[in-house]
């Protein structure tokens, strides 16, 4: 009932391209699955999770660094230039909105900090992606054995390396310990941890 109570129906913006990425993680889920563009879609709502028909999209790369937090303030800029001119549009011309396809849709459900675990079996470039869409929250992590135990480590800024270890390193293991960074092996490549704290 409330969906109906106002004359052009209840307007939203996501902070995706629908049907990709309907749910709560939109932003998260666009960098972590290695999409090239984002964008905005303003729908009309309806029952369903994100799954009403659009009236239109706005569309914007995404960086090959950038990481949530930057690409959502991208994002809130982009719908605040544009959200004034599609609401009039809807309210005034009362275009007809188009349905979503179920082809390509897909659900980004609400993250976890069990989700900030890392998979050192992954390819570099895709623990490298989780990286830059987690950084805000839950944050990635690894845990590392010490002298006074397993420790929890925070990581929040890596890049995929370049180097070729000779050997067949184990996933996780840690190649290099530089002043500034780490060098791990992945399931696949290497990867320089750049930043990282102890919890």
């Amino acid at each position: 009932p409330l969906l109906e109570l106002p004359p052009a129906g209840c307007l939203k913006v996501q902070a995706s391209l629908l049907p990709r990425h309907r749910g709560a993680a939109r932003i998260n889920a666009a960098i972590i699955e290695g999409d090239t563009h984002t964008g905005i879609s303003f729908m009309q709502m309806e029952a369903g999770l994100d799954t009403g028909p659009v009236y239109s999209t706005v569309t914007t790369p995404i960086g090959a660094q950038e990481t949530a937090e930057e690409l959502e303030a991208r994002l809130g800029i982009l719908a605040a230039e544009t959200v004034v001119d599609c609401m009039v549009g809807v309210v005034r011309e009362r275009p007809q909105a188009t349905p979503q396809p179920e082809t390509g849709s897909t659900y980004a459900g609400k993250l976890t900090k069990k989700d900030g675990l890392l998979d050192w079996t992954q390819p570099a470039a895709t623990i490298a992606r989780r990286v830059r869409g987690l950084q805000t929250w839950p944050k990635t992590h690894t845990f590392l054995p010490t002298a006074k135990g397993t420790r929890r480590v925070q990581i929040t800024k890596v890049c995929v390396s370049q180097a070729s270890p000779k050997a067949r390193p184990t996933p996780g293991e840690v190649l290099q310990a530089y002043d500034s960074a780490w060098l791990v092996a992945c399931g696949e490549g290497t990867l320089e941890i750049c930043r990282a704290a102890l919890d």
